[in-house]
């Protein structure tokens, strides 16, 4: 039998674009099927009030990698028990503009943490809890950098702009993000043509 598709996560690189697809992927699955199926976007870190205080923490202090790690997988707990689980026993699907491979890619191969330590953390608040399906959004690292630069005044303490370190997030998410129910998406296109792939690959999911 196969497993129903009701957990969805966006991930990929500063720059990458994820966070502006996610929102119109979900505002165009919403249309497509009106009140047959319900859909929630939601984010990392955050999603919830006490979520997106811990955000707040996160990306304003300049905090040791460790203790990052810890509120990123707090921040993460909450977002899933309090918001995502609830919601998928309401029969609702929801989008995430990222989850915990984003941990292992920038605390767990970025910050030299260790991916399966920082695994290990957060299986402590969700066990095994993981997505159904994940679109990576993928892009050379030039392209990254530009676009990162585009926005340079709108940038957080967790956005990297130099070329070796979005290299080396790329590098991380190809060790991560090895896994069977990945797509890997070109997102050095058009974005409605991004939009589309994405959107035509849930309609044949859910």
């Amino acid at each position: 039998m196969v497993k129903k598709v009701n957990f969805i996560t966006f991930e990929g690189p500063d720059g990458s674009g994820k966070s502006t697809v996610s929102k119109k992927v979900f505002e165009k699955l919403v249309s497509y099927f009106k009140n047959e199926k319900e859909f929630i976007l939601t984010r990392e870190p955050g999603g919830t009030d006490i979520a997106e205080d811990i955000r707040k923490i996160i990306l304003s202090k300049d905090i040791d990698k460790r203790t990052e790690t810890l509120l990123f997988a707090a921040s993460r707990n909450e977002h899933v028990k309090k918001k995502i689980i609830p919601a998928i026993k309401n029969g609702k699907i929801v989008l995430c503009d990222r989850f915990i491979h984003s941990s292992l890619v920038y605390q767990g191969y970025f910050r030299d943490i260790g991916i399966n330590e920082v695994l290990q953390v957060n299986k402590f608040g969700i066990g095994d809890f993981l997505p159904d399906l994940i679109f990576y959004l993928d892009v050379p690292v030039e392209t990254s950098i530009k676009r990162l630069k585009e926005l340079r005044e709108n940038l957080d303490r967790m956005d990297f702009v130099s070329d070796k370190e979005i290299a080396k997030i790329n590098d991380g998410y190809k060790i991560v993000l090895d896994l069977p129910n990945v797509y890997k998406i070109n997102a050095n296109r058009e974005i409605d043509q991004i939009v589309d792939e994405i959107f035509s690959i849930i309609v044949s999911k859910v």
